[in-house]
């Protein structure tokens, strides 16, 4: 992981250069489960590594949505309209967002995918480091442990 990394490199006296001509590639993930597996396993490392400023914000929005749709169904008894009612709130908050808070979706898919299932995979893999760490099933090397007090204590003071 490479926040690790670069904690480890500070804490061994390790200085960054910038170099303005560097070409540095990348490529997209190529599948929907690839790209949700990536950011699972960096909120896991978060987790592991105890990083309570790197939490995931917890979001309310698709779990208040499927309480809606629980209780439209409940109470109507019916699937279509509690269907209706449940797209009808998530395209309100697609539009809210798009509108109050600025962001630039160029679809609702697009929404989807950044605020619904990005956002659950960071959550999971946020909540299973935290187990891990937490239940001991992961041993963090005292250096590393020294490392990240240290790295805590610089994000503090940087804002």
């Amino acid at each position: 992981e490479d926040t690790l990394f670069a904690i480890r490199f500070h804490a061994a006296g390790c200085t960054f250069s910038i170099f303005f001509f560097v070409l540095v590639g990348w490529r997209p993930k190529s599948s929907l489960k690839s790209l949700l597996r990536q950011y699972y396993l960096y909120y896991q490392a978060f987790g592991c590594m105890g990083f309570p400023s790197m939490t995931p914000m917890f979001f309310f929005r698709p779990w208040l949505f499927f309480l809606v749709f629980m209780a439209c169904l409940f109470m109507t008894q019916s699937l279509v309209l509690a269907g209706l009612v449940f797209l009808g709130c998530s395209t309100a908050d697609f539009i809210a967002l798009c509108g109050c808070k600025r962001r630039m979706y160029s679809s609702v898919g697009h929404y989807l995918l950044w605020d619904w299932l990005v956002r659950g995979a960071e959550q999971a893999g946020f909540l299973n480091g935290l187990w891990l760490r937490l239940s001991r099933r992961i041993k963090l090397p005292d250096a590393d442990r020294e490392a990240i007090k240290q790295y805590r204590i610089l994000l503090r003071r940087l804002g």
